[in-house]
């Protein structure tokens, strides 16, 4: 795929209202990811996934309602699960094979409060793929962090046999760490990294 094409995919992600979109290669998260979340695991002939994120808005952010914020969050997931099909369907024409991957892409046989967490943001499948294209960085909760919205992002993707240029990761760690943050509580009954909530003053 040429760089007219990464720019092709990249303005129609734009178009479809999706604020980041990152490219990572299949081969590095084969390296990263623990065995059942590798996107082998989805497709083998898969050379690159493409992450979109859709961010929160801010108003959602200081909503008292909560059936507001909860109808909020399923917007941004069938906003990303429409983009992400219109992208598939564009790779598609080209002669590329591509397949959706959903924000709750799960196997819900072997699933762990892991995957499911925080705060539904994406698989870790799509979250290290977001680390991967420079989206972001990963915070105490394994939530990504990203530069302009913080973690208060959902994340779908799209898998493909094209070989497209991956991003680099981003200078630096976003996540100051607990000790220096000191924002981060605990919440739930649990004591599992996942169970901070992220009070990052970038969001």
């Amino acid at each position: 795929m040429t760089t007219d094409d990464r720019q092709s995919v990249e303005a129609l992600a734009q178009s479809l209202s999706i604020d980041l979109v990152g490219f990572a290669s299949t081969s590095d998260l084969e390296r990263r990811l623990d065995e059942r979340h590798r996107p082998s695991t989805l497709s083998e002939e898969a050379r690159t996934l493409l992450v979109l994120g859709k961010r929160t808005l801010r108003g959602v952010l200081w909503a008292k309602h909560l059936p507001s914020k909860q109808l909020a969050g399923r917007r941004s997931l069938r906003a990303l699960e429409f983009a992400a099909e219109r992208i598939a369907l564009g790779l598609e024409r080209r002669g590329a094979l591509a397949l959706p991957v959903s924000p709750a892409s799960l196997d819900f046989a072997k699933r762990t409060p892991g995957d499911v967490l925080p705060a539904g943001q994406g698989s870790p499948l799509l979250r290290e793929g977001a680390v991967l294209a420079g989206l972001g960085t990963l915070g105490l909760n394994r939530m990504v962090l990203t530069p302009d919205y913080g973690p208060r992002v959902f994340f779908a993707g799209v898998l493909t046999s094209a070989e497209i240029e991956p991003g680099t990761g981003l200078d630096g760690e976003l996540c100051l760490g607990l000790e220096e943050c000191g924002t981060p509580r605990r919440s739930g009954r649990g004591r599992r990294p996942w169970a901070r909530a992220c009070s990052w003053p970038g969001s």
